[in-house]
């Protein structure tokens, strides 16, 4: 008998500088979509440690979260790169920051960049981050 598969529980941060831009990142120097800093929640870890963990791991930035505006779910999706066979629920979680000084780990995040929302919609961005980028813009008018 087959082990029972659950879904795995993820943060994705949508870090906002003093400049009010938000990060965006790339996984892959070969993948063309930005997306968000994130990651898996850990076993009894907080949504909110979680988030800040994740951050500081790839990124480098400490940050205070906002709110947790939006939740999604990506199950077997081909947008997420060595991650197809996998069924993800997305904790989007909005994060100030007091710095832009971004320190890459080198292991997951390959590249930076700081954009104002609306002009992140113009970039080629997975549709995850599309949709919060959107939810984001409409709550913050």
């Amino acid at each position: 008998m087959e082990p029972e598969k659950y879904a795995y529980p993820v943060v994705g941060a949508m870090v906002v500088n003093p400049e009010n831009k938000i990060l965006l990142v790339k996984f892959d120097a070969k993948d063309s979509l930005y997306g968000l800093p994130g990651g898996k929640v850990r076993w009894g870890e907080t949504i909110e440690d979680a988030v800040k963990r994740e951050v500081k791991e790839e990124v480098d930035l400490n940050v205070e979260l906002e709110g947790i505006p939006m939740v999604q779910e990506a199950i077997f999706s081909k947008e997420l790169p060595k991650r197809e066979d996998k069924h993800y629920i997305f904790l989007e979680c909005v994060c100030k920051t007091n710095s832009s000084e971004v320190k890459l780990d080198n292991r997951e995040i390959v590249s930076y960049i700081w954009v104002e929302p609306k002009e992140a919609l113009k970039l080629n961005i997975n549709s995850f981050t599309r949709r919060f980028i959107e939810t984001f813009i409409e709550i913050r008018e």
